[in-house]
């Protein structure tokens, strides 16, 4: 079954490619370069899942996942970080934050497709 998937990051050529992936994958997705954007597309397209970058500047992937929790922007999205920063605080950070899931970069793959088949089984 195919997700309605969001990725935010501000590296484009890290966005672009995992975003081929996904597509190739048979996921819908739509990519956005930066939190704002990614908290209003999270709002607006109530996505299964968003994959966000920790660190983008302006809003970060922290900021975007807590407001649209505190917002209830989406409350059926499911949170996916995907950091360079691979620390025990980073990790709680995210978890702190509201994020369901936690990569490093770059992802592996194959985590993510497990991470992706298991929001697959929750829709049912």
């Amino acid at each position: 079954m195919p997700l309605d998937l969001l990725i935010a990051d501000d590296n484009t050529d890290f966005l672009e490619s995992l975003a081929s992936y996904l597509r190739a994958s048979g996921h819908g997705v739509r990519a956005v370069a930066d939190g704002t954007q990614a908290l209003d597309a999270v709002s607006k397209l109530h996505p299964d899942a968003a994959l966000l970058d920790i660190g983008m500047p302006g809003l970060t992937g922290l900021q975007v996942v807590a407001q649209a929790k505190l917002d209830r922007a989406s409350p059926s999205t499911l949170f996916i970080g995907i950091s360079g920063f691979d620390t025990q605080a980073d990790v709680k950070a995210a978890e702190d934050a509201g994020f369901d899931f936690y990569l490093v970069k770059p992802p592996d793959l194959e985590r993510l497709d497990g991470i992706l088949a298991e929001i697959v089984a929750r829709k049912g």
